[in-house]
Order: structure tokens, then sequence, then C-alpha cells
């Protein structure tokens, strides 16, 4: 039997460009007390909740934040930016700098001339890929080395503290350590922009997608090209068991991967417009993109099971601990949760149970 979902509630947001979201467990989770982090143009990792949950706020990035992600330990975080560094932040503070993909944390000097281009350039950069994170096919020309690779996807293995992540330099970087991480191998395979990386929930198989239209899974060391597509990869994600794949491209299709295979196992088409996020759950596979629009499949059948609309472009999608609700951001500035909606009885039910009413007054 399939759900309904519903609207259940808005957060609004300091910008109206939240490219990247997550969900933050909270050992004292309760229906009212939920943690949500997202990043975006505003320069600033942003840690928003419901209920008399306060909102957090970790300022470090130079350029927007692209991409965040949330360690099994549910206390640090990590994050990707425009300045082209990986930023880890645990207990409210920035614990470490991470700058291999070309990224710097030094920039001209205010007021000069190389400090206004060099702003100028970095919004026109940001705005582009702002773009390509929500499925936009443009690119910006990159003609200044003042402005470095933007880090644009950053993800935290299941279990082993391992952390992935993805970027304008074209690798996939894999770091590691008990304290401090140090990078443990760079995959540099993909021959543009990488805009997506996923570790798979047994914590096996690394993925990634890229401007290049190819899905890589690099499993023990060794990097398996999927089958390429013209159109470029915005997301990826393994489903619940690890034995598939989906990944969304511009050209608003999702295609769903069978691990190992090459071909498209079963292709969903999400709509108008570039297909810009994706999320599993229980309760099947959800889509999010320009059509605005968020799309509930069952990959098993290739049917769609519900779409609801979300009134602006979607820009990422994450469900909740148990999969109790859905939420994304959309460009309106707004955070939108939705709620499994509870079942009405019947009218032959109500009947039924009027008719099993007995008035105790009568035998009084």
């Amino acid at each position: 039997m399939s759900v309904t979902w519903e609207h259940s509630e808005d957060i609004v947001l300091q910008t109206s460009w939240a490219i990247c979201l997550t969900v933050m467990p909270n050992e004292d989770e309760g229906e009212h007390d939920k943690k949500f982090v997202w990043g975006g143009l505003n320069n600033t990792v942003s840690v928003v909740g419901t209920g008399a949950t306060e909102s957090v706020k970790y300022h470090g990035h130079g350029a927007f934040v692209a991409a965040v992600s949330v360690a099994p330990d549910k206390k640090t975080i990590a994050s990707g930016g425009g300045d082209g560094l990986v930023k880890i932040w645990r207990d409210g503070e920035c614990v470490q700098t991470l700058n291999k993909h070309g990224g710097s944390a030094v920039a001209p000097r205010r007021g000069t001339r190389a400090a206004r281009l060099h702003k100028r350039r970095r919004l026109a950069r940001a705005r582009a890929v702002a773009r390509r994170a929500v499925g936009a096919a443009a690119r910006a020309p990159r003609t200044s080395r003042a402005a470095p690779p933007q880090v644009t996807a950053v993800a935290w293995h299941p279990s082993s503290g391992k952390l992935a992540s993805g970027g304008c330099d074209r690798s996939v970087i894999v770091w590691s350590g008990g304290g401090e991480l140090a990078v443990e191998k760079k995959h540099s395979e993909h021959d543009d922009d990488c805009n997506c990386v996923a570790w798979s929930p047994c914590g096996e198989q690394l993925a990634s997608g890229g401007d290049d239209g190819v899905v890589r899974v690099y499993s023990q060391g060794s990097a398996l090209k999927g089958k390429g597509k013209k159109h470029a990869v915005n997301d990826c994600r393994f489903s619940p068991d690890s034995k598939r794949i989906a990944c969304a491209y511009a050209d608003g299709v999702v295609r769903v991967f069978r691990v190992g295979g090459g071909s498209a196992q079963v292709t969903l088409k999400h709509g108008d417009g570039p297909c810009s996020c994706l999320c599993w759950n229980s309760h099947g596979l959800w889509s999010g993109g320009w059509n605005k629009r968020l799309t509930l499949w069952n990959p098993g059948k290739g049917a769609q099971v519900q779409s609801i609309r979300a009134g602006s472009k979607v820009f990422s999608v994450a469900s909740t601990a148990g999969d109790a609700e859905i939420c994304a951001t959309v460009k309106a500035g707004k955070l939108m949760i939705w709620k499994p909606k509870k079942a009405e009885a019947t009218s032959y039910v109500k009947k039924l149970m009027s008719l099993l009413t007995v008035d105790v007054s009568q035998f009084q």
C-alpha cells in the first residue's frame, strides 16, 4: 500500500540559494527536535532545527558552500566550497582545513583592483557552480588563476571515518586518519568537473559523477567506468542494499544502474529541465529538479508513486531518521518538510464502528 505525503511545515532560510542539505542525527531527537545542515551562496554552513532548536552558523569559507555532510559520530560536519577548501567542523569551530583540491585560504587584499577583479570572477564562478549543482547545463569559463577549483561534493564513510570529496579539478580524493585527516588516495579519471560523490551503505564502494556524463564506481582501489551519457551527472546515490545506484542527469532523466553493470536498468523521466538531487529511503527513490516538483518512484517497477509540487526549483532533498519525513531546499529560500498523510477511515469502516457502538445508558 502506497503512502500519500502531505506538506507539514516550512523553515525560512537566509538565502534563496541553499544548494546543499543533509539531516543531522540527534541522540535525543524527538518529534519536534530535528536538525538540518545546509549551505549556500551566503558562504556559511548553517544548522537549523524545528521546535525549540536554535540555529547555529559556521563562518570560515571564503566563497559559497556547495556541499555538506555529517559524520557517523553525529557531531562532525564536513563542508566544501567555492574557495576550493574542505573544512571540518566540530563543537562550534573549524578543526581542520583541507586544500588538496587547489584551494587557497588567502585572498587578495581588500580595496585593490586585484581584489575587485577576484570578487567579480569568484561571484561569476559561484553562480556557475550553483547552476551546475542544481542541474543547469551552462558553465562559466575559468579565466583566472586567482579563483581556485571549487569543491562540489563531500561524503563521510558510513562507519570508518573516511571522507570523500570531489571538485572542479576533476579529482576525487579519499581522506583518512584518526585525528587529522590526510590524503589516502586521489582519483583523477574524470574528464570534466566532478559534481557528486557517494558511499554505498555497506561502505565497500564509492561512486562519483561529473560533467563528463560518466558515473564511476571505485571498488578496492580500482575505477569502474559506467556507461557515459552526453549530459552531466548532477547527483548519484546508492540504494539501501548497495546493489543499485541512481543517477540524476541534466536532461531531466534519472537512470538506475545495477552496480557492476554497464547499462541502465531503469530510466525514469523526472520532467522538463535538469534533475538536481536524489534520495533513497524505505518508501522508494526521491528526485527533485528544475520542474519545481519532488517525485517519489518505485524503481523496481519503474513507476511514479507520487509527484509533489514544491512551488520553486528544488536544489537538494534528504530524509529524516526512520524515514518519517522528507525535506528539500527550494529556490524560494525555504526548507520544506513533508510527512506521510494519516489514513482516514473509509465510510464502510465508519458505519461498522457506529453499529458496534453500544449505548450503556439503556442498561442502567
